[in-house]
Parts: structure tokens; sequence; C-alpha cells
């Protein structure tokens, strides 16, 4: 036997060892990025805004729901506003924007219910105080939910207090 043969050939299954097991750690990484999708292409950050609520009227039960700072959004279809899981905005044709389209510190709706008592009224002027208020505990949330993006945001959530 030839010492020298075999040291060398010692190395040199210890060299493809280690090129396999880099080979297959590599391919592995790229893999895990094609099945979880590790990419933020598809992400878009949520608006760092200000909601804020003022309970009013007779009963103190009618609600005013206004921007209170923070970024200006353009994107209003991106933003539902529900009462009670219902966009109510939707149903009626309110438009939670202003003259520009946009919702800034100029924006506000108002929530009531609705004459017969039953529904949720909702308008982007002050509801007439023939209007019953909401009940306590009705849950007003704006969620921010762009289109063409893979996420969503709740910006802001409330529920009525009572105030008799």
């Amino acid at each position: 036997m030839n010492r020298d043969t075999d040291t060398e050939r010692g190395q040199s299954e210890v060299i493809g060892v280690v090129l396999l097991v880099g080979i297959v750690v590599l391919l592995a990484g790229l893999a895990g990025l094609f099945i979880f999708d590790l990419s933020d292409d598809e992400l878009e950050t949520a608006p760092q805004v200000n909601f804020e609520v003022d309970q009013y009227g007779d009963d103190n039960m009618k609600v005013r729901l206004y921007h209170d700072g923070g970024d200006v959004i353009t994107d209003t279809d991106a933003i539902n506003v529900t009462v009670n899981g219902t966009n109510v905005l939707a149903e009626q044709g309110v438009s939670f924007a202003n003259a520009d389209g946009e919702i800034d510190s100029q924006t506000d709706v108002f929530f009531a219910k609705d004459s017969s008592g039953t529904g949720i009224n909702a308008s982007d002027s002050t509801i007439p105080d023939s209007e019953p208020g909401l009940d306590a505990g009705t849950e007003i949330k704006i969620v921010w939910n762009p289109e063409d993006a893979d996420n969503s945001a709740i910006l802001f959530e409330y529920e009525v207090e009572s105030r008799n």
C-alpha cells in the first residue's frame, strides 16, 4: 500500500461530500424562497391614520366618525366602514370622502338607527334628532383592504357607549 495514494483519496472524498452538502443547502434555500414566497412585492403598508368618534344627540347615541389626523387616504375604495359587520355606507351609497375624493381632516360620516328603529342610517351630514340613536354595544370598524394587495389592516374600532 502506498500511503500517499490513500491520503489523497481521503481528501478527495471529503471535498466531494462538502460540495454535495453545499449544493443541497443552496437548492433547499432556493426552494424555500419559492414555496414560502418571502418577497414583499405584494405587501402594501397600511396608512397611519387616527379616527375618532363623537356621540351626540338627545340620547347621546348618534355617532359622528371623523378623520383626526395622520395620513391622507387617497384610495378610498380600500376603506370599508362597517357597523355591526355590515358595510352600511356601500349599501346606502354614502361616501366617506371629502369633495376631493380623499379621506382627510375634513372628512366625517354620521350613524344612527333608521326611523323604523331596526336598521342603521348612515349620512355624510348631521342626522336629525327625530332619528333614534344606536344601541349601546354597536360596533363600528374601519378596515383598510386594498384590492391589489395581499394584506389588510383594521384602522379603527369603536363600540357605542351607553350615555343615558
